[in-house]
């Protein structure tokens, strides 16, 4: 069995998306003839929800962690709230807030370069020579944040071994998170100094593949997040109340991940009489949002809607397969096309059907339209004409149908499938090592 080393500052028990494709990964290679040593940071000692930890052959290697934010304690909220003091204290008109936080964001930008977590790079140079010792043939990183790849290039040069890097999200391509300009030019310059080194990429969609290989000029292979078959085997209580449940596990965001397209709609078949308020429960498990309750009560939805606050993945997931219809709400920026959101594939896990909310035409809306598991709609009357459709259905039969083909979906979207897809990477990357020795001899 040959040994992978697994750099990710994201892994169980962190509850992050990117924490379940690394973990998951770790579960699966093996099977693969890889052993994963993960190299990762110390656990949040004060988070109450966490991920299991489903190594069974390897080992985690963790370190002291040092985020420069909590160091700093440069957070946005301290950010608006020393920006709001700093006005009301100058008392200049022609200051404005705006202004106030551009200069802050940019004492915050130059101090996290290229993120608050670079402090790790250090602590794992400090401590590199204890790797050599696990006898590594592959080097793999994933990001974000970035500062894993800047420590999968000082590694790739000491221990001389193929190097994997994988892009949950773009570095200095990230539609979200971009620097001040000079900033941004910066570390797009560091970004193409630190990949020159490595010797595959890989991302989750084709069109984020296709900006990878643009900026670097070099080939990105596809390997999209999945679904474990293990996380799912729970059996859903009985629908009780018989009433039409719509559910939404994740964080929402207003004006980006916004629900208020969907509350409009509902909103408007109660008042055409079609739905009736006992009938229908929309449940929202996440982070608390005042800016969404405010929204329902304003719209006296509150005996329809309900924030149950965060829970643990697993009453997350028991939550999906219990819903007859699951929520999923794409960013509303067409930049984000090409972006997969993690609850795409946990969605597809639970086998029930999918609304999705978001512009038309992106990888989801794709994904939707392969599988058969969902809709994906961009408007109110869109909203109103597949919920009429499917509240019917569901009026008539007691439940709603997942009409999709599950098994051809497992058989490509698994945890296990996208583990053996990239132990071939791997595979393929020996390889093409062997051939470059034989050649160099």
């Amino acid at each position: 069995m040959r040994t992978v080393l697994i750099v990710s500052y994201r892994y169980p028990p962190q509850l992050y998306i990117g924490s379940l494709r690394v973990g998951k990964f770790v579960k699966y290679l093996p099977e693969f003839g890889w052993k994963p040593i993960v190299l990762t940071v110390n656990p949040e000692k004060d988070n109450i929800f966490f991920l299991p930890d489903e190594i069974k052959i390897g080992k985690v290697i963790r370190t002291k962690d040092f985020d420069l934010k909590h160091k700093l304690k440069v957070t946005k909220f301290n950010l608006n709230k020393l920006s709001f003091i700093v006005e009301r204290r100058i008392n200049i008109k022609m200051l404005k807030l705006y202004a106030v936080k551009f200069l802050l964001r940019a004492v915050n930008d130059f101090l996290c370069f290229p993120d608050p977590k670079i402090g790790w790079y250090w602590i794992v140079k400090k401590n590199a020579k204890i790797l050599k010792s696990y006898n590594i043939d592959i080097l793999f990183t994933s990001s974000p944040p970035p500062t894993v790849h800047l420590i999968g290039n000082y590694l790739k040069k000491k221990l001389d071994v193929p190097w994997l890097a994988d892009f949950r999200d773009l570095w200095t391509q990230n539609h979200i998170s971009r620097r001040i300009y000079p900033l941004w030019k910066i570390e797009q310059k560091l970004e193409k100094q630190v990949l020159r080194s490595c010797d595959t990429m890989i991302t989750v969609s084709k069109p984020l593949a296709e900006q990878l290989e643009n900026f670097h000029e070099k080939p990105v292979a596809v390997l999209t997040n999945g679904f474990d078959e293990d996380d799912y085997k729970y059996k859903p209580m009985k629908n009780v109340d018989k009433k039409f449940r719509i559910v939404y596990t994740g964080n929402i965001y207003r004006h980006k991940r916004d629900p208020s397209l969907l509350f409009q709609a509902v909103k408007a078949l109660l008042n055409e009489g079609f739905l009736h308020k006992g009938e229908i429960k929309i449940d929202f498990y996440g982070r608390e949002t005042s800016w969404a309750r405010q929204i329902c009560y304003k719209m006296n939805m509150e005996e329809i809607v309900c924030f149950h606050g965060m829970v643990s993945y697993k009453e997350s997931v028991h939550k999906q397969m219990e819903a007859d219809l699951l929520l999923l709400l794409e960013w509303v920026d067409k930049k984000a096309e090409g972006v997969y959101t993690g609850k795409i594939f946990e969605y597809l896990g639970a086998k029930r059907p999918i609304l999705a909310i978001g512009p038309k035409g992106g990888v989801i809306d794709e994904l939707l339209k392969e599988t058969g598991a969902g809709i994906l709609v961009s408007n109110i009357d869109e909203i109103k004409k597949i919920l009429k459709t499917w509240i019917t259905t569901f009026r008539q039969e007691g439940i709603l149908p997942y009409g999709a083909n599950y098994e051809a979906i497992r058989s490509k979207y698994s945890r296990r499938t996208k583990a053996k897809e990239l132990a071939c990477i791997f595979d393929n990357l020996i390889k093409s090592k062997k051939m470059k020795n034989i050649s160099s001899n």
